[in-house]
């Protein structure tokens, strides 16, 4: 899949607002980094995929899906397709702060095999201007509270995070800019995949 630190104060409850919606289309360059009984594979690759969600008040809906091709540092080792998506539902506790929980899903198909990992996370975003109203800057951090995978292992734990940008020159169109990180262990056997990236995206709404 980031400690949020900044200060919350003072208390600002969110007045009714009608139904907003926003979405965006993304791109980004990943690397996996993964190690299990002692052996390291490293790929590289780039994602394209969409984000999407509404707003009602303090209830707030997410989800996204990106998709693309890793490829091995390593000559001989197999190229991987790969996936992941999530859909997540929680409240704006006030302006600039959301917490949200549902489920995430990641997926990796070889020539000769399919890797699925699912969890279940509780998310937590923070928002605050930089310069207003052009540019404000956003961190989000995710744990895992459940997870299975359908490889050798027991799920041991997760979490994740992001930090960016969002530059909006306009009422309705914008850019984002972030990095992400992300890991996930697995036990008997020890299987650690660490996953970053940097990412591009243009929004329609912006949220």
């Amino acid at each position: 899949m980031l400690g949020l630190g900044a200060s919350l104060a003072p208390w600002n409850p969110l007045p009714a607002q009608a139904p907003r919606a926003w979405a965006a289309g993304t791109a980004s360059t990943v690397t996996l980094r993964s190690i299990a009984a002692g052996f390291g594979e490293d790929l590289n690759g780039h994602l394209l995929g969409g984000e999407a969600g509404v707003a009602w008040g303090p209830v707030v809906l997410r989800v996204a899906y990106a998709e693309g091709r890793l490829t091995p540092d390593s000559v001989g080792l197999e190229r991987r397709d790969h996936a992941v998506g999530h859909a997540l539902a929680g409240l704006r506790l006030f302006s600039g702060l959301d917490v949200t929980v549902g489920p995430q899903a990641r997926a990796y198909l070889r020539a000769d095999a399919r890797e699925r990992w699912v969890s279940w996370i509780v998310r937590a975003g923070l928002e605050a201007p930089i310069v207003a109203p052009w540019v404000r800057g956003y961190a989000v951090g995710w744990g895992v509270v459940s997870g299975a995978a359908s490889v050798d292992g027991l799920f041991d734990r997760g979490r994740g995070g992001v930090a960016g940008l969002r530059i909006r020159p306009g009422r309705v169109i914008g850019l984002r800019l972030e990095y992400s990180i992300e890991e996930t262990r697995l036990t008997a056997p020890l299987r650690r995949e660490t996953i970053e990236g940097l990412g591009v995206g243009v929004c329609l709404g912006c949220d």
